[in-house]
């Protein structure tokens, strides 16, 4: 019986832990579904910028860089890619290559819970270039673009996700 009088106690206080923790899960796992609404309903606004923080070349070589001059943006049907390594000099005038487009294809594919975001599209670039790309945004906001030109090279940008309004983004001069 006094054993019994001595557990009761450690009970309750287990079965109130295990409520506690199910509690903040269930908290947190709606939180992160929350986000990902904002961030997907950005991405379908087609009014946003991967400022990337790291770039990833086709043979797995990583770069950082600074995300203000290394971005993938999405402006309404059109598009700007922009990689620019500081101490280089590069057509854009800013150490690298800049490329706009016409976004010719966006498939954004309907949010998943428990799943980053998913965007499939192409780009017509003016020099007459066509770029296929894919997107993955995840519940941090931190996404990563990878971009396949005309001769099979991949180009990798990863980093956070703005609005164009919150971007600080410096544009080179484009190459088209």
């Amino acid at each position: 019986m006094i054993a019994v009088l001595f557990l009761l106690p450690l009970i309750i206080l287990a079965q109130n832990t295990k409520s506690e923790k199910k509690n903040k899960r269930e908290q947190k796992e709606q939180e992160n579904l929350e986000k990902m609404q904002e961030l997907y309903e950005l991405v379908e606004s087609r009014q946003f910028v991967v400022e990337a923080n790291q770039v990833f070349g086709n043979a797995g070589d990583v770069y950082n860089v600074m995300p203000s001059v290394n971005y993938f943006a999405v402006d309404s049907s059109y598009s700007t890619m922009q990689l620019s390594f500081i101490g280089i000099i590069g057509w854009n005038g800013i150490g690298g290559v800049t490329s706009d487009g016409r976004l010719d294809r966006f498939e954004l594919q309907e949010l998943v819970s428990g799943k980053p975001i998913s965007l499939y599209g192409s780009i017509n670039s003016r020099s007459g270039g066509n770029v296929q790309f894919s997107m993955y945004v995840y519940s941090s906001g931190m996404a990563s673009v990878t971009a396949t030109g005309n001769w099979g090279n991949d180009i990798t940008f990863q980093g956070r996700l703005f609005t164009l309004a919150d971007s600080k983004v410096y544009k080179g001069i484009p190459i088209n």
